[in-house]
């Protein structure tokens, strides 16, 4: 009856916030407890599409929050639900920030993406950089990190590598090693795939 659209709820599947859309665009985010909603955050149409809350930690305590108002990009903080402060957890000039690897036994967002001309993964935990870098420079083409073991030490891992099929690789962390576990299209293994390469174009603005 309330109209509500989205939902995010906690470990225990409760409901900790839900959206509901405004009829000029925009959208309104109510705190829900107690089976009460109050007005927690309004989102006008234009930036609708780019802000509004992405998910909690395990703990119920930390909201992850995109947010494009006042910025050309959006980017993701993270907001204290205890004492309301916000922090700023990543942000490019470039792009949105867009995927996260998230500690799954935490939910804490240990790296983030920015997408402008390829996908960029950024390290918030410095422990995860060495991660970042290795598969950075054993895969071609572009990655994301799909599964996750709940001791946070085996990936699985998307790859794309664009002259050859896509495939799901098996990622040990601790022994830097990565293992093929199966090929999406495994008819097109050994054939010749075009390359692709990101293209920047300047618009009549110089930009």
């Amino acid at each position: 009856t309330e109209k509500y659209d989205g939902f995010i709820t906690d470990e225990d599947l409760r409901i900790r916030f839900v959206t509901r859309a405004t009829n000029e665009g925009g959208q309104e985010v109510f705190r829900y407890e107690d089976g009460k909603a109050t007005p927690f955050d309004s989102i006008g149409f234009e930036d609708s599409q780019t802000t509004g809350p992405s998910g909690l930690t395990r703990d119920g305590k930390t909201l992850y929050w995109s947010e494009s108002r006042g910025r050309n990009t959006a980017a993701l903080l993270a907001i204290d639900l205890v004492g309301g402060k916000k922090k700023l957890i990543g942000e490019d000039s470039r792009a949105d920030v867009g995927g996260e690897i998230r500690d799954p036994a935490t939910g804490v967002v240990l790296a983030y993406s920015v997408d402008y001309l390829k996908n960029e993964w950024r390290a918030v935990d410095p422990a995860i950089k060495a991660d970042i870098d290795f598969l950075n420079s054993n895969l071609k083409g572009q990655w994301a990190v799909q599964s996750q073991t709940r001791a946070n030490n085996i990936w699985l891992i998307g790859n794309d590598p664009i002259t050859s099929p896509p495939r799901v690789m098996v990622y040990d962390r601790a022994g830097k090693s990565l293992t093929e576990l199966y090929v999406g299209r495994p008819a097109l293994t050994g054939k010749t795939l075009p390359a692709i390469c990101p293209v920047e174009i300047k618009a009549r603005d110089g930009l």
